[in-house]
């Protein structure tokens, strides 16, 4: 098996909407691009 494509991720997040995922939630309200500049720097 090889590395997942673009498709199979969107596939993926689809499944994790419908089954109410609570990271699928997280990831809803959660800023992750206000930690870049901190995990770039390390």
């Amino acid at each position: 098996m090889g590395q997942p494509g673009f498709s199979d991720i969107a596939t993926r997040y689809k499944e994790l909407d419908a089954s109410n995922d609570p990271l699928a939630r997280i990831d809803k309200v959660v800023p992750w691009e206000s930690f870049r500049d901190r995990l770039e720097k390390t």
